[in-house]
């Protein structure tokens, strides 16, 4: 038998056989007969094992089963070892999920939404990353011999930390120095403050949602979003997508909206161009080479630079100032400019002068039943209930009294910030063409005729123009 090795004696008549495992962990009893079968006592047996140094985890109701039931040429286990069980490496267990394992996300219809890949793992400063399950001490063994079989401890790993993480000073814990996304590669784990989009954001990606900086290096195409807590640089072209960022969104290969791009950008616009994009906003200034048939709301300025520099078609709110060569068009493209209002003041105020005729309509009601109430009064027919019910009403009366003036008063206020537009000019370099209506605050100025190199700007609520 190749995996053991045989040792065989010869007492009184009966070979003893005893077959011992490689590895010495257990050992097999064979006894027969040479002539006459004879008795064989359990010391005997007992005797010969320790004999050839089998000492240690002798089964003893196996040695006595032999010797009282005689059962012999059988062969019998009499001897078991304890096998050492060698300790559990350290063991990292990864705290996010790898990219391999995303998958797309199932609408209530159970479709699949393409859109919703969701393959980038966004993570907080401070978050852990990975921890280490400790390694486990080895258990020695021992052979039949009684010797000892050494067992290995297990091993210590070390984390593979990348750029912008940091090993806690147990070395237990791998945590994140900043927000970004998890970069793991190769057992490798990174954060990086700045995703990259290699090519297109498409069916390929899904919508990108991240909490750092956004670079895509193709188009973000029609359908698709791509919203940032940082910064979004687009190589391409944003087609009829959406874009939203906490800082400056910058498109080198400019909009093209197809009338549903929408892009927010809470710091600086910079792109190329805008064309037919149904709405973008910018909470600083937009730059491009031209805008055109495009929904614009500017909190700063609006500079058209470039060869074209041309601002025609849509409309357009700038708080600020707006610079171009040309406005409008020789064929007489509509184009609405409004300059020196902050839309969140337009919304705030249109919220105000809603809930004013709201409120102004219950008043109007409550005066109707109040003339009623008059009227029972002098005729006497006030009982107790209706009593009641005229002092409620009156109540509420005041109460809407009372909210009116608040209301007009904040009406005021939002007003007077919105007549505070000294500053907010319209400069058309070349040309500015028929077609074009110019709002500055509260006046309104319609553009008839072509006018050439001219400011536009209020003075003495009347928009005027200079030449420059």
């Amino acid at each position: 038998m190749a995996n053991y090795f045989t040792i065989k004696e010869e007492c009184d008549g009966m070979l003893f056989r005893l077959d011992i495992t490689r590895e010495k962990l257990e050992a097999f009893l064979d006894i027969s007969a040479q002539g006459m079968e004879r008795a064989i006592e359990e010391q005997e047996i007992i005797n010969f094992l320790e004999k050839n140094k089998v000492v240690y985890g002798i089964d003893f109701n196996a040695v006595k089963e032999i010797s009282e039931k005689k059962t012999y040429s059988t062969r019998i286990k009499v001897a078991s070892g304890r096998g050492m069980v060698c300790g559990k490496d350290e063991k990292i267990i990864i705290n996010f999920r790898e990219t391999a394992k995303r998958e797309p996300q199932i609408d209530d219809q159970g479709r699949i939404d393409f859109k919703e890949l969701n393959k980038i793992e966004n993570v907080n400063k401070g978050y852990i990353l990975a921890i280490k399950e400790s390694p486990t001490t080895g258990e020695s063994g021992m052979n039949i011999y009684g010797e000892e079989i050494p067992a290995t401890d297990g091993k210590r790993v070390e984390f593979k930390a990348g750029k912008n993480v940091t090993i806690t000073p147990d070395g237990s814990m791998l945590i994140s120095d900043c927000d970004g996304s998890v970069d793991y590669k190769d057992g490798w784990i990174s954060v990086n403050k700045t995703i990259t989009i290699e090519k297109d954001v498409d069916n390929s990606t899904g919508n990108i949602r991240f909490n750092g900086d956004v670079v895509v290096n193709g188009d973000v195409k029609t359908g698709f979003l791509v919203q940032a807590e940082g910064n979004i640089l687009v190589r391409g072209v944003v087609e009829g997508a959406i874009l939203v960022s906490e800082g400056d969104i910058v498109v080198e290969g400019g909009i093209q909206g197809n009338e549903k791009a929408s892009v927010h950008s809470s710091g600086n616009l910079i792109c190329k161009f805008i064309e037919n994009a149904k709405k973008v906003i910018s909470e600083r200034d937009i730059t491009a080479d031209f805008v055109m048939h495009s929904n614009i709301s500017c909190m700063g300025s609006l500079n058209l630079i470039g060869k074209k520099a041309l601002l025609a078609g849509g409309e357009v709110l700038v708080k600020k100032e707006i610079a171009a060569a040309t406005i409008g068009s020789p064929m007489g493209t509509k184009t609405v400019i409004e300059l020196g209002v902050d839309e969140n003041l337009k919304i705030k105020l249109q919220a105000y002068v809603d809930e004013k005729e709201f409120v102004e309509k219950n008043l109007s009601d409550i005066c109707k039943s109040l003339n009623a109430f008059k009227v029972s009064i002098s005729k006497g027919e006030m009982d107790e209930k209706k009593k009641k019910l005229l002092e409620k009403t009156v109540s509420v009366y005041n109460n809407l009294t009372d909210k009116l003036k608040i209301i007009n008063s904040e009406i005021d206020r939002i007003q007077s910030q919105m007549q505070d537009i000294i500053s907010a000019s319209l400069k058309v370099k070349d040309t500015i063409y028929p077609g074009v209506r110019l709002t500055i605050g509260n006046q309104v100025m319609y553009v008839r005729n072509e006018i050439k190199s001219s400011e536009f700007y209020l003075e003495d609520s009347c928009i005027r123009s200079r030449g420059i």
